[in-house]
């Protein structure tokens, strides 16, 4: 990826004093924390909300915790949230099957311009990011951390590794959710180790994986102030603990056929039968997809030039979206499966190959923005773990 301008390796990661849950009061960790906000449905977020009034998800919205001044605030001086010292994070997910992923969490240093080293890939849509930025003023936390994809490994993946010799044992917990997940974070005070991940952070090229736009919503933030802001932000290794990549596939109305249609520089005829479109979809790669109906489906190739070399995602979203189809009548999916299964009868899936961390960052390298909600890095840090005020 490029160099920053002019070779600049200022700060991009500082420690920040985090808040963290006080358990004798909120209740034990792991009944408080929660999957992104993104991903919980309307019955799954009226059950957090309902579980305590101390779960991070009440921090989503200013409405889910209603009252004189943000919910953060109250929790602070009721004594549910402690805040430490300036430091960074290291925050452990361990699987039941014992697979594990660490996340650094860290303030991003974001400016009202880009320079050059944390690298959106996927493109926003307007009115979410003005509806971010009422939310961030109004909730007055980061309750969750945009995730950043880090794959240079190096000196501040092996301190990551080592959090349990260098830092203070924090937190632990354990979640309830389907999939559970054991949790542990540790504390990076050290001024030594502190300053050795700042200095080493500073020369890395980071691709946001999830948060864009929280991030859009702070950058807008800093040009409309003029001062560079702050945002709490998860780093993932991916040479040290891989993330898995896949890809959100589209639920479109049926009418949306015929103008996919007509866009497909090719069109080739496959066996309907929902196994072997799986089977297909398997075998496929970009600029390709998988158009299915109730008893038809299509391979297409796609046409970069119509999305700009930006991928298959952005190409679909470009068909849909000049077709007249409005955003709501879409729905994301990252399972293909139910792509396919667990749709309305008059409806279509369009499923996306599997992206790859190179191809992601190709588009990114010729300065483009891959379709909204095009990929989906997986397992996200929780939320709640730990916040930050802004």
């Amino acid at each position: 990826m490029p160099t920053p301008p002019g070779g600049s390796h200022g700060p991009l990661l500082l420690p920040f004093a985090g808040l963290r849950y006080e358990e004798s009061v909120a209740g034990p960790l792991g009944s408080l924390v929660a999957p992104p906000h993104t991903e919980l449905g309307p019955s799954l977020r009226s059950a957090r909300l309902a579980s305590s009034p101390y779960t991070v998800t009440h921090l989503e919205r200013p409405e889910y915790s209603p009252g004189d001044g943000p919910a953060v605030r109250r929790w602070l001086a009721e004594g549910a949230l402690v805040e430490d010292e300036p430091g960074y994070y290291v925050v452990r997910q361990r699987r039941e099957d014992g697979r594990e992923h660490r996340f650094l969490l860290a303030a991003l240093l974001v400016g009202p311009e880009t320079d050059g080293r944390v690298h959106p890939h996927e493109s926003t849509i307007p009115e979410a990011v003005v509806s971010r930025v009422e939310r961030l003023r109004a909730t007055g936390v980061d309750s969750e951390p945009v995730l950043l994809v880090d794959d240079a490994g190096g000196h501040t993946a092996r301190l990551v590794a080592s959090a349990e010799e260098l830092g203070a044992h924090v937190a632990t917990g354990r979640t309830t959710a389907a999939a559970p997940l054991s949790l542990d974070v540790w504390h990076l005070r050290d001024p030594a180790v502190v300053e050795s991940i700042t200095v080493d952070m500073s020369r890395h090229d980071l691709l946001i994986a999830d948060g864009h736009h929280r991030f859009a919503a702070v950058r807008e933030m800093a040009r409309a102030s003029g001062a560079t802001q702050r945002l709490l932000v998860a780093v993932g290794d991916q040479r040290s603990w891989p993330l898995d990549l896949v890809s959100l596939h589209r639920v479109a109305p049926i009418g949306a056929w015929d103008a996919l249609l007509a866009a497909a520089c090719e069109v080739e005829e496959v066996d309907a039968e929902p196994a072997a479109v799986l089977t297909v979809l398997r075998g496929l790669s970009d600029p390709w997809v998988v158009l299915a109906g109730a008893d038809r489906a299509l391979c297409l190739r796609t046409d970069p030039t119509l999305a700009a070399g930006a991928g298959a995602g952005a190409w679909v979203d470009t068909v849909l979206a000049g077709s007249g189809l409005e955003d709501r009548t879409v729905r994301y999916e990252p399972d293909a499966g139910a792509a396919l299964h667990r749709r309305p009868a008059d409806s279509l899936g369009v499923l996306i190959p599997r992206p790859t961390l190179a191809g992601v960052r190709a588009v990114v390298d010729r300065g483009g923005h891959m379709g909204r909600k095009t990929t989906s890095f997986r397992p996200k840090p929780l939320a709640g773990t730990v916040l930050r005020l802004r």
